[in-house]
């Protein structure tokens, strides 16, 4: 699994590099992991003490040349509208408790979420999750529309960025992006 935070929105995501004969098994494996941290008692005390030595070793270890140094600072003041020295921001992952935890996941890890399908794998992932709200898309194009109709019409904010091959539809990743960046472009000057 993996986030990424930006000023007012972010994501937490996972991917798995399976065989594809047990792409069923392992869309339901990860949906059934990301679920699973949302109930009263399934991340111990333990759990949570490892995932902060790790965070913290990363973050030092990232901070090991002059440019991931700036970036920290860079990041820390555009989003933060601050700049945290690294024992401050140790210290706030210190302080992060359990019931901090839990409340972050049963906030944004929710199974009533929206999700926007386009792709091979949407068949197999409408099946495997159990989430009702389902738009499907055979382009990208009907995906980013809807996309954008939607974040203009409520409080919901929606980072948009495709996150899979799809090669077939696109010739590569490069062909994938410059559709992808031509479309926003188009659709946002109308």
């Amino acid at each position: 699994a993996y986030s990424e935070n930006y000023k007012d929105v972010g994501y937490l995501a996972a991917f798995a590099g399976v065989d594809p004969k047990r792409i069923d098994e392992a869309i339901k494996v990860v949906r059934d992991e990301m679920l699973l941290v949302t109930r009263d008692g399934e991340i111990t005390q333990i759990e949570l003490d490892k995932a902060k030595e790790y965070l913290k070793g990363h973050f030092i270890l990232d901070l090991e040349d002059t440019r991931s140094v700036a970036g920290h600072y860079a990041t820390d003041l555009l989003l933060e509208n601050e700049m945290r020295n690294p024992d401050e921001v140790i210290a706030q992952i210190d302080a992060v408790t359990l019931t901090d935890v839990m409340a972050a996941a049963k906030k944004y890890i929710k199974p009533e979420q929206l999700i926007l399908l386009s792709g091979s794998a949407t068949e197999k992932m409408k099946s495997e999750l159990s989430w009702n709200d389902f738009n499907e898309f055979t382009t990208l194009e009907e995906c980013f529309k809807k996309s954008l109709e939607i974040a203009k019409s409520s409080k919901v904010r929606i980072v948009f960025s495709p996150g899979a091959k799809s090669f077939e539809k696109f010739k590569n990743e490069f062909d994938r992006g410059e559709q992808f960046n031509s479309l926003v472009k188009n659709l946002l000057a109308n």
